[in-house]
């Protein structure tokens, strides 16, 4: 356990819990914990006392009026509001067929949700054709091959997307959320939002750092695109709980009041804590 830092210090202890009965915790965890210490500086715990869940949060006078709710009741045709989340990468290990993201494309024009929420990575750095670095393609019209650097790909899959919405008439509302596996958006969370002038011209598109926080008319929705759920049930220790860890994770970020509690967290998850 490291205490909180005063005057430039922390301290570490080393926690007995062998009086508490039931317990989770995680590296990174924020906690209370009710106890003595004795002099083999050991803390020996009797209670560990976790943050509350803010339930009483109250949204700001005037922000949603009924002048506001009812124009998005008029945005939404008097439907409840829908959503649909697909994440990548949107194409298989081993080819840039992109067969997934045309599949998810056709749900969604079949669907009509209000808003879709893409998370990348849409060139995934573990893909064999994006390690290798040679990306092309035969140009239907001349037979020729064409080869293309990781920004002409990424513009060619956004202008994909957008030629499918302009074709069905959708109007969705498209937000797209960057990935650390990006490869040519290699930034440590939290990330920037994806370069607008990678998109093509006059894309109605949301573009968002990772996390991000964004309204959906009279909704809030707050967006990580890393497996925190994964990451805390690796590092979580337990004992005699009764219900499963993923269950706990997802409580924990409740808890905690973060979109990632966990601290330094995984070596895959590349964060700047600074």
């Amino acid at each position: 356990m490291n205490t909180t830092e005063e005057n430039g210090q922390t301290f570490k202890l080393r926690l007995n819990l062998g009086e508490v009965p039931v317990y989770t915790l995680f590296e990174g965890e924020v906690v209370v914990a009710e106890g003595c210490a004795d002099s083999n500086s050991k803390f020996n715990v009797n209670r560990i006392f976790k943050p509350v869940i803010n339930s009483s949060y109250s949204v700001p006078r005037g922000i949603y009026d009924f002048d506001y709710l009812k124009r998005c009741q008029t945005m939404q045709n008097s439907k409840a509001l829908s959503m649909m989340v697909g994440a990548g990468p949107f194409t298989t290990a081993d080819s840039l067929s992109y067969d997934a993201l045309r599949d998810l494309l056709e749900l969604v024009n079949r669907d009509r949700p209000h808003t879709l929420v893409l998370l990348g990575p849409f060139m995934d750095v573990n893909n064999q054709d994006i390690k290798s670095g040679d990306i092309c393609f035969s140009d239907p019209k001349s037979g020729s091959t064409v080869f293309m650097d990781f920004d002409d790909l990424f513009t060619q899959i956004m202008t994909y997307i957008k030629t499918f919405f302009t074709q069905n008439k959708l109007t969705t509302k498209l937000v797209i959320v960057p990935s650390a596996r990006e490869i040519n958006h290699l930034h440590p969370l939290p990330q920037p939002a994806y370069a607008a002038n990678l998109m093509p011209k006059d894309f109605e598109v949301t573009l968002l750092g990772n996390p991000q926080t964004f309204r959906v008319n009279d909704i809030t929705v707050g967006v990580l695109n890393a497996d925190i759920v994964k990451d805390l049930c690796l590092s979580m220790v337990a004992k005699d709980i009764k219900v499963p860890k993923i269950d706990v994770a997802l409580q924990s970020v409740l808890e905690q009041r973060t979109f990632y509690p966990c601290y330094p967290g995984n070596p895959n998850t590349p964060i700047d804590w600074e």
